[in-house]
């Protein structure tokens, strides 16, 4: 999660930077660097490229964030991945 304020108000983007640090910890990052390798994974590459748009966004809406974090706060990151690989690899066109 990136803020700026385009140099206008550096106090108010510190500020702001610190609030979000605060709400959202580092286990957030472990999950977008999880969700970057399902991205990538060969299978659901072939999958998602068949689907349209729409379908893809769908897919992408399936995974069950709130219950894939837990897991990575929790210690089973591979279990997070195995989920929402599954999401994404099971989505209808």
């Amino acid at each position: 999660i990136a803020v700026s304020t385009g140099g206008q108000a550096p106090s108010l983007a510190r500020s702001l930077r610190a609030d979000l640090a605060a709400t959202y910890g580092e286990e957030y990052g472990e999950l977008a660097a999880l969700l970057g390798q399902v991205r990538r994974d060969p299978a659901v590459c072939a999958h998602l490229d068949s689907l349209d748009d729409a379908g893809r966004r769908a897919a992408w809406r399936s995974i069950p964030l709130t219950d894939i974090l837990r897991m990575v706060r929790t210690g089973s990151p591979q279990s997070a991945k195995e989920v929402a690989t599954a999401c994404l690899s099971s989505s209808s066109a």
